[in-house]
């Protein structure tokens, strides 16, 4: 079936029409006509593949990576880095109207494009297999359960790939096996970590203990400064680390340097793949704040942007959920002798709650994962009539949903979207917002009523 490719998903697959349906098409690109099969037909939509390239976009390009069109990893691999950029730009765009309504796109920076587009991830955590009696380290293909075996990732740091074959090689040599959910033994994922030469790993596995003659081989590869274990014997969760992670040997933390702060993390700590982008994001934040006296920071992680907005705050707060990442933020503020900063356990909204009961907050800083702000979230922001919030999303379309009920209250006073990860399209975006007057809200919450008349009438 011959189909033209209109525009790009936001999974980065092309979209054409075939009886105006949509149909997502991987690896095909926009201005392309192909010749696809389709593969799975729904109500609202089909999925297909392509068979043949019939007219080619000049902007793309022969993919450099061997198994890139088997991995999925990468899906704009096939196109010129600029294009990449663009096709990110459209989607936030693309997002922002579908969802949030009416923006001005003159609000809208320049994307701060990747400098390092290849090599730029500090972490890996991938699923292992036995393969002609060697352990292997892969993906999955997207949505899939099948196996890719990948020795050398382009998009990760070279010496984490390396790092990964001799830590796989130690552990073939005494004796580990791929993981059998029968028996529930054997080497489930190997999730390395590293930074200006040094790494740390955790094993995820079945039932097996380590020897102590393992773990002291691992501690003789090279750069290797950490060394964890977590057991996972639940077949069905799409969680890598089990219940617990238990250390077992070198040090307990991994060092990682940014700007002037040096953080410790631990294996389960979040902390952004890209560093040098991540700076690039954090001064961001930092630049639009202005000197206050309380900015408090919602789903801080380890407390790295925390921790750089404490010279502009006479206090600065950092609130998260997983006590073992506020745990490593205390530790990093001792690290970095920050006094000004402390940092809660807790659901965001609550602790919300609770500090602007105590005294106004200034600056907001939500940076939620992929499912954005829940719905008490957002109510509490509403409540605790804070001037200024600042949303750092990994997500547009969940970035666009949020806006759509904070416009009500809060005005957008510049967007500026970052290109984090170079070959996929996600795309990383910082919003700051001030909040509205009486009269503006007022206006705002009319303009939102009349949305809401004129959908129901729809219907």
């Amino acid at each position: 079936m011959k189909i033209k490719i209109e525009k790009i998903g936001i999974n980065g697959e092309g979209i054409g029409y075939v009886e105006n349906k949509p149909t997502f098409i991987p690896s095909a690109l926009p201005s392309e006509t192909v010749e696809a099969i389709i593969d799975k037909k729904f109500d609202r939509y089909n999925v297909g593949h392509v068979e043949q390239i019939l007219i080619k976009s000049p902007k793309r390009m022969n993919p450099p990576c061997p198994v890139q069109d088997r991995c999925g990893g990468c899906a704009l691999m096939t196109c010129t880095l600029p294009y990449q950029a663009e096709i990110k730009e459209e989607l936030l765009k693309e997002a922002l109207t579908k969802y949030a309504g009416k923006i001005d796109f003159r609000l809208i920076k320049p994307i701060v494009v990747n400098p390092v587009p290849y090599s730029y991830r500090n972490q890996c955590k991938l699923p292992v297999r036995m393969s002609r009696g060697q352990l292997i380290s892969g993906m999955y293909q997207p949505s899939s359960n099948h196996f890719v075996a990948v020795d050398r990732c382009l998009v990760h740091e070279e010496e984490l790939d390396i790092k990964r074959t001799q830590i796989l090689a130690v552990l073939q040599k005494h004796g580990w096996d791929e993981f059998n959910p029968k028996t529930y033994k054997g080497l489930r994922y190997i999730i390395l970590r590293g930074f200006d030469g040094i790494y740390q790993v955790t094993l995820v596995t079945g039932k097996n203990r380590f020897t102590q003659e393992c773990i002291d081989d691992l501690c003789e590869v090279p750069g290797l400064n950490s060394i964890y274990a977590s057991i996972n014997l639940d077949k069905h969760t799409h969680e890598l680390f089990g219940n617990e992670v238990t250390h077992l040997a070198l040090a307990k933390t991994l060092e990682c340097k940014m700007g002037e702060l040096v953080f410790r993390l631990s294996p389960q700590s979040f902390f952004q793949l890209n560093r040098t982008q991540a700076l690039n994001i954090y001064n961001k934040v930092a630049e639009l704040v202005k000197p206050s006296k309380l900015i408090v920071e919602a789903y801080c992680g380890v407390g790295a942007m925390t921790l750089m907005l404490s010279k502009k705050g006479e206090e600065v707060i950092g609130i998260e959920t997983i006590s073992s990442a506020v745990k490593n933020a205390n530790e990093n503020a001792r690290l970095n002798k920050i006094k000004n900063v402390q940092f809660i356990a807790g659901d965001a909204a609550v602790q919300l709650q609770n500090i602007s009961k105590k005294q106004p907050i200034d600056v907001l800083v939500v940076d939620p994962p992929r499912s954005g702000l829940d719905d008490t979230m957002i109510a509490m922001i509403m409540k605790s009539r804070i001037p200024h919030l600042i949303y750092v999303s990994c997500n547009p379309s969940t970035l666009a949903k949020n806006l759509k009920y904070l416009l009500t209250e809060y005005d957008v006073e510049e967007i500026t979207p970052f290109e984090l990860f170079s070959h996929t399209p996600l795309v990383e975006t910082v919003v700051s917002l001030r909040r509205l007057n009486k009269k503006q809200r007022t206006a705002a919450y009319e303009s939102e009523k009349s949305i809401y008349q004129t959908d129901s009438s729809e219907y």
